[in-house]
């Protein structure tokens, strides 16, 4: 699997399923693969457009469980 899926919100009101590559994790940094997702009031605000700090597009979901599937460089194990 070379890309991967993720849900954008491009405005208010307007949500996309987006496709992009799979990045390459840096130094210091790690790739995971996203087991659960939660929506939480702060993405639904920015979805309603209540949110004022907000902008757009915007990738929503900070509340989620997930696997390391890859270390970059400087990462011990």
């Amino acid at each position: 699997m070379d890309s991967m899926r993720y849900i954008n919100i491009i405005k208010p009101g307007s949500v996309e399923i987006s496709e992009m590559p799979i990045p390459k994790p840096g130094p210091g940094e790690v790739i995971i693969k996203l087991l659960r997702g939660g929506i939480c009031g702060s993405d639904l605000g920015t979805y309603r457009g209540s949110m004022i700090y907000a902008s757009y597009p915007r990738i929503p979901g900070h509340e989620f469980s997930a696997e390391v599937v890859e270390l970059g460089r400087r990462i011990k194990n």
